[in-house]
């Protein structure tokens, strides 16, 4: 997957495997923006990664529609998420849902 310039959102950044991959595709070359309901923890892995944070609960409609609208702001429409627990929060009708979570933006 090329990641260079892209605009990534990683829900459950803030540790294990949401953590790893905001590092790693900051690495790659990606913006990143880290996801979660632990706020002390995504500042720090947004901070490392060179990043920005969002606290979120990714259950919660409004939740996902701020996180979304947050992104889309600073880095405009086309966003790539990772995968991460169901949610029914993520119906927005810019964004295709799977069971992993928000898939794709516009």
């Amino acid at each position: 997957m090329e990641l260079a310039n892209k605009h990534t959102v990683i829900t459950g950044g803030a540790s294990g495997i949401g953590a790893a991959t905001a590092r790693e595709f900051a690495r790659l070359g990606a913006r990143v923006v880290v996801a979660d309901m632990n706020g002390d923890g995504a500042h720090e892995v947004a901070a490392e990664v060179g990043g920005k944070a969002i606290v979120c609960d990714v259950s919660v409609e409004a939740d996902v529609n701020a996180l979304v609208a947050d992104a889309e702001r600073d880095y405009g429409k086309s966003i790539y998420s990772s995968p991460t627990p169901a949610s029914p929060a993520a119906a927005r009708p810019s964004i295709r849902t799977s069971r992993c979570g928000i898939s794709s933006g516009r």
